[in-house]
C-alpha cells in the first residue's frame, strides 16, 4: 500500500472511543512507514496512559468510600 492511501486511511481513522489518532499533523508530515509507525506507536501510548488514569481515578473512589 502507498505512504499515501496509508496517511488519508490513518487521518480518517478513528479509535475505540471514536477520537482521532493524535498527532494528525506528524501524520501528513509523515515520509517513511517508519514515521507512520511512530504516530500509531503514540496513539497507542495515549490509550495506555488514558486507561491506567481511568482506572487510578477509580481507584481512589473506592478508597474514598472505603470499599478497598
Amino acid at each position: 500500500m502507498f505512504i499515501k492511501i496509508k496517511k488519508k486511511r490513518m487521518l480518517k481513522f478513528t479509535d475505540f472511543y471514536g477520537g482521532d489518532l493524535i498527532s494528525l499533523e506528524n501524520i501528513e508530515k509523515s515520509k517513511t512507514n517508519r514515521d507512520l509507525k511512530e504516530c500509531l506507536n503514540r496513539h497507542y501510548r495515549f490509550l495506555e496512559d488514558q486507561n491506567i488514569d481511568a482506572l487510578t481515578h477509580l481507584d481512589r473512589f473506592i478508597k474514598e468510600l472505603d470499599l478497598q
